[in-house]
């Protein structure tokens, strides 16, 4: 006995993008702004980016045996300005100076 998969195998397969712009036009259109978004955020940051598009499928019975129902949720990692880091430190009350509050300060003698 031939299963439904083996009957299916020999259907004309279609391309992924193009049923996604078909589902889903606006969201075909924002995986190519986010593209263009993470290529731009490398090319003025450095570094890497990252987009994910992850696709949910599972069986609807309520409308037949072959119904599917697609999720889908999107993803973006761009690279982002980075800053040095600042050593400073932190006084008894709370304020954020450059010279170590518990450090002695050397006694200097005044050469006139």
């Amino acid at each position: 006995m031939e299963s439904k998969t083996m009957k299916r195998s020999n259907e004309v397969k279609q391309d992924f993008f193009e049923i996604l712009s078909q589902m889903q036009p606006d969201l075909a259109y924002d995986l190519s702004q986010k593209v263009q978004e993470i290529n731009r955020a490398i090319s003025e940051f450095g570094g890497e980016g990252k987009l994910t598009l992850e696709c949910s499928f599972k069986q609807s019975p309520k409308f037949s045996e072959a119904a599917r129902i697609i999720s889908f949720r999107v993803n973006a990692t761009m690279p982002k300005k980075s800053y040095k880091d600042s050593v400073r430190f932190a006084t008894y009350n709370g304020e954020i100076v450059s010279d170590d509050p518990d450090q002695m300060n050397l006694p200097f003698e005044n050469e006139n």
